[in-house]
């Protein structure tokens, strides 16, 4: 017998069934465009990696100054994400865009600006044989700078190391 107040089960409301829980998120990442296709690397300590870039936003001035940074005039925020794969056996120790520029098209390379941003996380320290890493990078150059590409490597006085990708196109 119900208790007082309550009406017996039987006039109780059917509570709607509970949705299962899907199986996949509802989107995926959009794959990386063909330009930025996945490169392949071995250091001179036998590093062997494979960097990717995800995604540039540019101009990202937004992304900045919707997390409080304030702009100069005549800056432009550009926001590189990549990923850095450590396929083999020896361990990758510096941050995974130590060596990211970005290349203008007079050909003068612009490095990261020391600015995070917690929208977009920047890159942890070293990458693990066997693992995976990927990070946001911040850069800050004059507003009317023309970019024509990316390039990263794992050590500068090491050339072989150089990667590059196209920006413009």
């Amino acid at each position: 017998e119900p208790a007082a107040g309550y009406p017996p089960a039987a006039e109780a409301p059917p509570f709607p069934p509970i949705p299962p829980f899907p199986s996949a998120p509802p989107f995926a990442p959009a794959p990386p465009s063909p330009r930025w296709a996945a490169q392949s690397v071995t250091g001179p300590a036998g590093e062997q990696l494979v960097v990717t870039i995800l995604d540039v936003r540019d101009p990202g001035d937004e992304i900045l100054t919707d997390a409080g940074y304030r702009m100069e005039p005549g800056q432009r925020a550009v926001l590189v994400h990549s990923s850095v794969a450590n396929t083999g056996q020896v361990p990758y120790y510096p941050v995974g865009d130590l060596n990211l520029v970005l290349e203008t098209d007079q050909r003068v390379l612009l490095g990261r600006a020391n600015v995070a941003v917690a929208s977009h996380p920047a890159f942890g320290v070293g990458v693990a044989p066997g693992h995976t890493a990927d990070g946001w990078s911040v850069f800050l150059i004059p507003s009317e700078t023309v970019l024509a590409g990316l390039k990263w490597c794992i050590r500068p006085d090491f050339p072989q190391t150089i990667l590059s990708w196209p920006i413009a196109g």
